[in-house]
């Protein structure tokens, strides 16, 4: 059974509505959009496949958006595939995401540009 984090995803300001269009919306948000996943992989090979590609195994939940900032859950770690995928297409943005484990007391933090992942904080 996955562990769910909380995930805020900031959207750069000026590209807001470019983005959001791009990732197919906010609510509900769906990593298909951008990475579609083959529809002939199920159980395990699915999960493995939203790992490799995602960066976690289950898609978003509880995705809402407030300004510029999307906040929403996935299974047991941020989705950091789809995020560098998200950012290759917008490389003149910085994304920059901030997740929370609910039983842990810290929150960790990257920032994405142009596919490139540079942690900042945590992890």
């Amino acid at each position: 059974m996955p562990v769910y984090i909380t995930n805020r995803m900031y959207l750069p300001r000026d590209g807001v509505e470019r983005v959001l269009e791009y990732i197919g919306g906010a609510e509900p948000l769906d990593f298909n959009a951008v990475q579609p996943m083959p529809r002939d992989l199920t159980g395990q090979e699915g999960r493995d496949w939203r790992s490799a590609f995602w960066g976690t195994e289950e898609n978003a939940v509880h995705a809402e958006r407030m300004g510029n900032i999307l906040t929403f859950q996935t299974a047991d770690t941020p989705p950091l595939g789809w995020l560098k995928e998200v950012s290759k297409q917008f490389p003149q943005y910085e994304f920059t995401l901030d997740w929370f484990y609910d039983d842990l007391p810290e929150w960790y933090q990257c920032v994405v540009r142009g596919g490139t992942v540079q942690y900042i904080n945590g992890v």
